[in-house]
């Protein structure tokens, strides 16, 4: 404050601590292969005219060009975009074989919630590369969107899967979405189509979350696929029974209606991490903390500090709970922040370690709803 000799008021400006800012979780992040556009680069895309101003329309042998126009078709809004070389499905080296380039190229762009590697008609992502695909997405708080395999021909076959050998992976950064999507093909005027339904299901996750916020539920009457004339196997309810608790997302066609996403979960076996919408919360809250919170990484390690932290992340999780991401009729309820000599030893201290606790009650969809219905004569 500067010197004050003269009697009267004065006004000083102080300057305002960070905020935290919540991180975008509907930007999807596609990588495949497209008949032109720059190879290895992340490049930002807003819709599908963009896209195929840059990368080209439909490509025999290309999955990536019918999965960013169905994502903008159902709702998405923006994308990232990698072009691998080559044509057909990307195998491991494409994907990672030079740092800097296929895969690892993401890391140059914006934060993403998704990624897709959509494999064209009749093909299926390896699983070693869904493998390193579903490490990047671990490492990078991302979710992996996947297909079911192509010789998945009914409910029977499916059921009886063992997703870790077919996909190549399980656990809760992977969604599973299964039966595949029946288009028209762009390059054959009216023959039917069977292909990969992650760029479909992509957009329907954007625009719920856009619309609803990311700890919704991308699933039921609203989550509609657009662009689809039906689904290459068809579900009956006893079907779901087997398949969902296995982690596969069913898509539906119900009487009267369109094909929808009825399913919401992720393909861990963990039970905590069951549900879509709950884990990419906790995700979203991880990154949107990450980012938030580097300014404090060369501050003292002290009580003004950790006090400062303990503000801003209360008033961003405050945020969410007013929108409806929490369990808690009051923010107490909802979560808590700890920082302070309570989360640190002696040991951390001087090792310059400094510990923030966050604990959140997200909510979770209510899958099975009773109704109970008495009949009086």
């Amino acid at each position: 404050m500067p010197l004050i000799i003269t009697p009267g008021t004065y006004v000083h400006e102080l300057a305002q601590p960070p905020s935290i800012a919540a991180q975008p979780t509907s930007t999807v992040a596609f990588v495949g292969t497209a008949g032109k556009g720059l190879l290895d680069e992340p490049v930002e895309v807003v819709s599908w005219a963009e896209f195929e101003g840059m990368f080209g329309g439909p490509v025999a042998g290309c999955g990536l060009p019918c999965a960013v126009r169905d994502f903008f078709a159902n709702g998405g809004s923006r994308a990232v975009v990698v072009r691998v070389d080559g044509i057909g499905v990307p195998d491991v080296r494409a994907l990672t074989g030079t740092p800097g380039e296929g895969l690892l190229a993401l890391e140059r762009g914006p934060v993403v919630g998704f990624l897709a590697i959509p494999p064209p008609e009749g093909d299926d992502l390896p699983p070693p590369a869904a493998a390193e695909a579903y490490a990047w997405c671990v490492e990078h708080r991302v979710v992996l969107l996947l297909d079911g395999p192509t010789r998945w021909t009914s409910a029977a076959t499916a059921a009886k899967a063992d997703l870790r050998v077919d996909l190549g992976v399980t656990g809760p950064n992977a969604a599973l979405y299964w039966p595949r999507l029946v288009q028209p093909d762009p390059l054959v005027h009216g023959r039917a189509r069977t292909g990969s339904v992650v760029g479909a299901v992509a957009g329907v996750l954007a625009r719920t979350d856009e619309a609803r916020g990311v700890w919704t539920a991308a699933a039921g009457p609203e989550a509609t696929l657009r662009g689809v004339d039906g689904l290459a196997v068809t579900l009956t309810d006893a079907d779901q029974s087997l398949l969902t608790p296995r982690g596969v997302n069913c898509l539906r066609h119900f009487r009267g209606g369109s094909p929808v996403v009825w399913g919401g979960r992720t393909t861990a076996a963990d039970p905590g991490w069951r549900y879509l919408p709950v884990r990419r919360l906790v995700l979203h809250i991880e990154e949107s903390l990450l980012q938030g919170t580097r300014w404090a990484v060369f501050e003292p390690n002290v009580e003004a500090t950790w006090s400062r932290l303990r503000t801003l992340c209360e008033a961003f999780l405050g945020d969410l709970w007013r929108r409806g991401a929490f369990i808690g009729g009051r923010p107490s309820e909802a979560f808590y922040v700890r920082c302070g000599r309570d989360t640190m030893t002696r040991a951390d201290l001087a090792a310059g370690r400094l510990v923030v606790i966050v604990g959140v009650a997200p909510l979770r969809p209510a899958e099975f709803v009773v109704l109970r219905l008495v009949l009086r004569p």
